[in-house]
């Protein structure tokens, strides 16, 4: 355990003022608490007449009294500690794990599209969500549970020895018992509720799926199936949970059954010792009712510890998973440790793009792209054409740098863009997807999200140009209504705003990926007029399906087996009556 503990140092290292103050209000907290039952049983013997001095009443009054109010003066510092022991171990906890979820978020913000693209969104949703929460709870038991059950140990032994050595022994011994059994109740119990979280994952997948596709659900009517489904695994996960709650249930029954013999033992041999006092003087172990009393308090706080720290043994061990979990995902290197060893400057003006015997494959199996090689010059319109797989897609995530080829250059302007930083790459393209991306803020928001820091007067200029003003002057608040992925906004209106929003960032480079594929007709032609005042002067690549919005580009480049397998205009293509030729025509004859 202590080894394991140790993973959460680096943690706490940076709060390491505050742990010191955890510490010192854990010391007074549990050193004033345990001083308690010593000047109770002193209280006691006074009280029975033990240590009066014959005759002597007024010093029997006087010691009584000192006694009382020493338990008051203690309960109250005791109490004080305890609150702000408390304050201080969730604020540790809670600025530690708070800087664990930034660090995440920042980790996830700037790795590798790779990674992104190789990992369970919902993992990396977890990473952020539930691991930072399990570690947060593991520190919190650490300090709650653990040091206060450790100090609360350390000071029992100390004060039942310094009373009664003999009796101390005793207690010692059997209370210990309880540790054990504990243990062996939650090793037992582990098995269980692994299978439980399992089938609790399985349950939280088989409802994310179907909400998120419950149309499809209801379209086909699988209704009932699902239905049926839902509650097979509910009821395998409800028989989980019945046996991780009984075999867990055991723990406190079995440890309290121990607590409760010991406390027996406890109080039968002090009675005993009471009764044979006179020669138990003679090796320093005879005992008075006090100090009986006193023992069997410290009984049972002696045994509370073992329970606790059994009790938080899982979650402890849950959140040192969580934290190598963590720590794995912010060793990798990310985009910003790359681009920290380039150097090359990146002009603004950079307007042309060569690909020059370019390779890739997103597995090292397989080649998408086989010695690819395109020029777009400055300001041209070229459309990127091919059967689904051809790597279409590919060339824009390599173009973006979001992957490197693994042979050939991509030259921006001349320049090797391997050789630029990533967000130098970026700042020079803007970008329209087929799926619109509208995030829940306001219209104005949306649309300046590329800049920030764009005036109002801006938002509305490049509302104007994409032709998106109309619409968004028909909002209840205009440029200020609150939108989002669902606001009730039509598919052509989100893509009017994706247009507004590319425009506020006036790049040189755009790229259109299907951007009209998923509109309707008349929702196309506005679209269409809006991305023809994007493009203008700018150099521009178009991934298109719908063959008819790219007759007019520049030129038109056929990606056939992981290469250009056809180049020209598209009358050049029609008269050669090649691929582009009889995929044009099965489209519109």
């Amino acid at each position: 355990m202590s080894r394991s503990l140790s993973e959460f140092r680096p943690i706490l290292h940076k709060e390491k003022g505050l742990v010191a103050m955890v510490l010192l209000l854990a010391l007074i907290y549990v050193g004033t608490m345990l001083l308690i039952p010593i000047y109770m049983g002193k209280a006691i013997d006074v009280a029975l007449g033990g240590v009066i001095p014959e005759g002597d009443l007024s010093s029997y009054r006087d010691r009584f009294d000192v006694y009382i109010y020493l338990m008051i003066g203690l309960t109250v510092v005791s109490g004080i500690g305890e609150y702000a022991f408390e304050w201080f171990a969730n604020l540790v906890s809670q600025r530690a794990v708070k800087d664990i979820r930034d660090e995440v978020f920042e980790k996830l913000t700037y790795l590798p599209i790779k990674y992104i693209d190789n990992r369970s969104h919902g993992d990396m949703l977890s990473l952020a969500t539930v691991d930072t929460e399990n570690v947060m709870t593991g520190i919190t038991a650490i300090f709650k549970e653990l040091l206060e059950g450790i100090l609360t140990v350390i000071f029992t032994i100390a004060f039942m020895f310094q009373v009664n050595w003999l009796l101390g022994a005793i207690v010692l011994f059997l209370t210990p018992l309880s540790f054990f059994i504990a243990k062996a109740v939650s090793n037992r119990s582990h098995r269980f509720f692994a299978n439980q979280a399992h089938t609790q994952g399985e349950l939280a997948g088989f409802t994310l799926e179907r909400v998120k596709n419950y149309r499809a659900v209801r379209a086909f009517r699988m209704g009932g199936e699902s239905l049926a489904k839902f509650e097979a695994i509910n009821q395998h996960l409800y028989k989980d949970g019945q046996r991780a709650q009984f075999s867990s249930s055991w723990t406190n029954p079995s440890t309290r059954l121990v607590n409760n013999i010991v406390y027996f033992t406890v109080g039968l041999s002090g009675v005993v010792m009471i009764v044979f006092s006179d020669r138990l003087s003679d090796i320093g172990a005879s005992l008075a009712v006090g100090d009986l009393t006193t023992f069997l308090v410290y009984a049972l706080k002696f045994a509370k510890p073992f329970n606790q720290i059994s009790s938080v043994a899982t979650e402890i061990q849950n959140a040192m998973a969580s934290l190598r979990r963590i720590e794995t995902l912010l060793a990798l290197t990310d985009e910003r440790e790359e681009d920290a060893k380039l150097t090359t400057p990146v002009p603004l003006d950079l307007k042309t793009i060569e690909f020059k015997d370019v390779e890739f494959g997103y597995e090292p199996s397989q080649k998408v792209l086989k010695g690819l090689s395109l020029s777009v010059f400055a300001g041209h319109r070229v459309a990127i054409v091919g059967p689904t797989g051809c790597g279409k897609t590919t060339l824009i995530n390599l173009l973006l740098r979001f992957y490197d080829p693994r042979s050939g250059k991509i030259l921006l302007g001349g320049i090797d863009s391997s050789r630029m930083p990533r967000r130098k790459v970026r700042g020079l393209f803007g970008m329209v997807l087929q799926d619109t991306w509208i995030f829940n803020g306001t219209v104005r928001e949306n649309i300046s999200y590329g800049k920030e820091g764009a005036s109002l007067e801006e938002v509305r200029e490049a509302a104007h140009k994409a032709g998106a003003d109309g619409f968004i002057e028909r909002l209840p608040q205009s440029y200020d209504t609150p939108i989002g992925p669902a606001a009730g906004l039509s598919e052509g209106e989100k893509q009017l705003l994706s247009i507004a929003r590319v425009l506020l960032m006036n790049p040189n480079m755009i790229i259109l990926d299907e951007a009209t594929s998923s509109l309707d007709p008349v929702s196309e032609k506005k679209i269409t007029l809006a991305i023809a005042t994007l493009s203008n002067n700018r150099t521009t690549i178009v991934i298109a399906h719908r063959l008819q919005t790219i007759v007019s580009s520049d030129a038109i480049a056929v990606v056939m087996d992981g290469k250009i397998g056809e180049l020209g205009t598209h009358e050049q293509l029609m008269a050669k009556k090649g691929f582009y030729y009889r995929l044009y025509t099965s489209q519109y004859h």
